[in-house]
């Protein structure tokens, strides 16, 4: 028996609750060659952690304002400047801490956004220093927070930092052995939010594996990875299988869109594997 878990969203909050039942799970059926189609041997890489960050989100949008960017740019409109004068002489003083916060649209790779956000949060701040050299500011760079081309996805927050509220990036996911699907199948925004997951909760001792069909060097860092290629998220399962030890918790993450069916033997032959090996499985069907 295997454990299946659902994410669901707060409409009123967005947080992110996760919730497990517990089912039993009949596999897709996908085919043999799996390593043929791969780069790594067992479609797998092992990756390097990244840093356990926090989110930020404004509390009141009312409390706040927001400057525009245009596409793939970190300069400061006029409007943009004008707008962040107004903020800064009419709600800030020197005793109050300001916290800059940097976002992009879904164009580009995750990385390439995270550096964006950030740029795009030291202008601002530049800025605000021009206008209040004795101003506090702390900056953040929240990355990409859409899926495509969205222009009110080019901006920056700046508020008080008391108008800031950080906290925990959901979900809790916690395992012995994490296999993230990395395949083009999966957007960014959703490898960015279980990436982030996974690198706060995850206990200290813990594996990251990605499955990928590409040339992806182990002990990449995991920040620089974005979903491309094919999935044979399958063939990866059945060869981490091999990497656990008995009592070990195996959470997997993937939309599980294989091209090939797995035949009923193979079926049969992983689900046994799993019980000999003695090992707990943890799904999330994205």
């Amino acid at each position: 028996m295997l454990v299946l878990i659902g994410l669901f969203h707060s409409r009123d909050t967005g947080d992110v609750y996760v919730p497990t039942l517990k089912v039993d799970v009949e596999f897709e059926r996908i085919g043999n060659g799996g390593q043929d189609r791969c780069c790594n041997t067992g479609c797998l890489a092992r990756v390097t952690p990244g840093k356990r960050e926090k989110v930020a989100k404004v509390k009141k949008e009312s409390q706040a304002t927001e400057i525009y960017f245009n596409k793939d740019s970190s300069i400061i409109q006029q409007q943009g400047a004008a707008d962040l004068h107004k903020f800064i002489s009419s709600t800030v003083d020197n005793t109050e801490e300001i916290t800059v916060v940097g976002y992009t649209d879904g164009c580009g790779t995750w990385s390439y956004n995270q550096k964006l956000s950030m740029r795009r949060a030291k202008k601002v701040k530049e800025k605000i220093l021009s206008i209040n050299p004795a101003a506090s500011v702390v900056l953040r760079a929240a990355g990409e927070i859409s899926h495509d081309h969205d222009p009110k996805s080019r901006k920056v927050h700046v508020t008080l930092t008391s108008n800031i509220k950080i906290y925990e990036p959901p979900p809790a996911i916690v395992a012995d052995v994490y296999l993230i699907d990395s395949s083009g199948s999966i957007s960014d925004t959703q490898f960015e939010m279980f990436r982030r997951a996974i690198n706060y909760h995850r206990p200290s001792g813990s594996r990251i594996y990605i499955a990928t069909t590409s040339c992806v060097a182990h002990k990449k860092s995991f920040s620089s990875i974005s979903p491309i290629g094919g999935t044979e998220i399958w063939y990866a399962y059945w060869y981490i299988l091999d990497k656990m030890k008995p009592g070990e918790r195996l959470m997997i993450i993937s939309d599980f869109e294989s091209k090939y069916p797995l035949t009923g033997r193979e079926q049969e032959i992983i689900e046994k594997k799993v019980r000999d090996k003695q090992v707990k499985v943890n799904i999330i069907y994205l």
